[in-house]
């Protein structure tokens, strides 16, 4: 083990082991489309539980649960237009969706940054990792 690495694992297990505080939450935002954002998470948090086995909490969570109704209806359409597309070899798709909701954005990112607000507030993440392109300003405008 590298000097540095045995250095933060001692960091990290001081502050942790013997501590009345909760463990550090780890909250991962996937995207449904598709399957690579959630495997993605699933390969992170694998290597986080077997490098530091028990010393962190981690969730993974679909966006679309975490930016409100409007959101998630958006969320839905488009995760079941992304996964149609895929699964029928219709990949044309998938930019013209991903075009509108980028167009859609300025008007919907209001919205969805008080819902996210909201669920961050009740989740009390220490860490966000979003695996979502363009989602980070979102999350970062909400906290």
């Amino acid at each position: 083990m590298s000097n540095i690495h045995a250095q933060r694992q001692s960091i990290i297990s001081s502050k942790i082991s013997g501590s009345t505080h909760r463990k550090p939450f780890i909250l991962f935002i996937v995207s449904d489309s598709g399957s690579g954002h959630r495997s993605a998470a699933n390969a992170i948090i694998r290597c986080l539980h077997t490098q530091h086995a028990e010393q962190f909490q981690t969730e993974i969570v679909e966006i679309s649960d975490t930016i409100g109704p409007i959101g998630k209806f958006l969320g839905f359409s488009f995760n079941g237009i992304y996964n149609f597309s895929l699964k029928t070899n219709n990949y044309w798709v998938e930019p013209i969706v991903y075009k509108t909701m980028l167009m859609s954005k300025d008007v919907l990112l209001p919205i969805g940054i008080f819902h996210i607000g909201q669920y961050l507030k009740k989740k009390r993440p220490d860490l966000i990792i979003s695996l979502i392109h363009g989602a980070h300003d979102a999350y970062h405008s909400a906290i």
